[in-house]
C-alpha cells in the first residue's frame, strides 16, 4: 500500500536524524475511506479519528465547517465575558474602540480575514 509505504519512510528518515514519532499521540484521519486501511508505525496500529485540531483549527473527517464555527464563536463569547465590567460603564466612546479591538478582532481572527474596508 502506497500510504503505508510512505509512512515507513518517513520513520525511516526521522531515525537518520536520531527522533522518534510519538506513536501514541499519532492519529490518522481518513476523509473517504473507501478500502479499510490499518497503518502502523513500528508495529504499532494508529489511532483512527474523526477529527482532529491543529494549530487551534478543528479539522473534521467530513469537510464540514460547523463545528469550527462554532467553537470559534465560544472562542470570541469567551473573549467577551472576560471583559464585561469594560461594557457596564456609560462611556460610549470607549465601548465603541473596546469593542472594535476585541469583539472585532476575535470575529475577524476567526473567519480569517482582516480588512473591514
Amino acid at each position: 500500500m502506497v500510504l503505508q509505504g510512505m509512512i515507513d519512510r518517513v520513520s525511516e528518515v526521522v531515525r537518520c536524524y536520531r527522533m522518534e514519532i510519538n506513536v501514541e499521540e499519532a492519529n490518522v484521519m481518513i476523509s473517504m475511506e473507501i478500502l479499510p486501511v490499518q497503518l502502523k508505525i513500528d508495529q504499532t496500529q494508529l489511532e483512527k479519528v474523526a477529527y482532529l485540531t491543529y494549530l487551534c483549527t478543528l479539522i473534521i473527517n467530513d469537510a464540514r465547517y460547523t463545528q469550527e464555527i462554532k467553537s470559534r464563536t465560544a472562542m470570541a463569547r469567551a473573549a467577551f465575558k472576560k471583559k464585561t465590567t469594560l461594557f457596564n460603564t456609560n462611556w460610549t466612546e470607549f465601548k465603541e474602540k473596546a469593542c472594535d479591538m476585541l469583539i472585532w478582532n476575535t470575529a475577524m481572527y476567526g473567519a480569517e480575514t482582516y480588512d473591514t474596508s
